[in-house]
């Protein structure tokens, strides 16, 4: 939706951390190994986790097929205004 001014907002897109070690538990996966497997560092899922960085679009659908799960349960979309 468009601001007062007729920009639109930015848009950040967050991992949801808890739904996806929800989803590691059960396979027993670290997320070392699912960086692995995602093809990315550990150190930069890391950062996904933790909320400092944004999933590229690439590895936000690696991450969901990898994962089974869909974008609206494995992420959150935050909006705002600069």
């Amino acid at each position: 939706m468009a601001s007062m001014s007729g920009r639109r907002p930015k848009r950040r897109i967050l991992l949801n951390a808890p739904v996806a070690w929800d989803r590691m538990d059960p396979r027993n996966l670290s997320q070392n190994q699912l960086a692995d497997l995602l093809g990315c560092s550990s150190s930069h899922l890391s950062r996904v986790f933790n909320g400092t960085r944004c999933p590229s679009p690439a590895l936000r659908q690696r991450m969901q097929e990898e994962l089974g799960a869909g974008f609206e349960e494995l992420f959150i979309v935050e909006e705002f205004n600069d």
